[in-house]
């Protein structure tokens, strides 16, 4: 919006401001388009790998749920994914960790955790 509002000024700088603010927009627009790609694709990959043992992977989650509250940090998701047998590098676990934490306390539920390790949830990565 303020490419297009930068080319409608009549200065030859103003313009080229606007280019430039429109370019960089454009840009933006598919490195997120990419990244969410890669993200979905992960997902799937990841998804396939999982164990389907719901009583093992609620074990797991409790075991690393240190002080029993039925939610996870980041630390432990690493830990408990691991435990879990996908262990993710720390883009990956950040994405994830950002995905399933949806009230942005720092903090995911088992419930959330279930729903993505089993795949009863499909993600749909999209930042645009």
């Amino acid at each position: 919006m303020a490419g297009g509002m930068h080319i409608a000024l009549p200065s030859t700088p103003a313009t080229a401001i606007g280019v430039a603010l429109m370019v960089c927009g454009v840009f933006c627009l598919i490195a997120s388009q990419m990244a969410a790609s890669r993200l979905n694709k992960l997902h799937d990959e990841v998804i396939g790998s999982h164990t389907d043992d719901l009583v093992f992977v609620r074990q797991t989650f409790n075991r690393f749920d240190k002080d029993q509250t039925g939610l996870l940090s980041p630390a432990e998701l690493a830990a408990a994914c691991k435990e879990l047998g996908s262990e993710f590098n720390v883009n990956e676990l950040t994405a994830i960790f950002m995905y399933l934490d949806m009230d942005a306390d720092g903090l995911i539920s088992y419930a959330s955790f279930e729903e993505w390790w089993t795949g009863e949830t499909s993600l749909s990565y999209q930042f645009v």
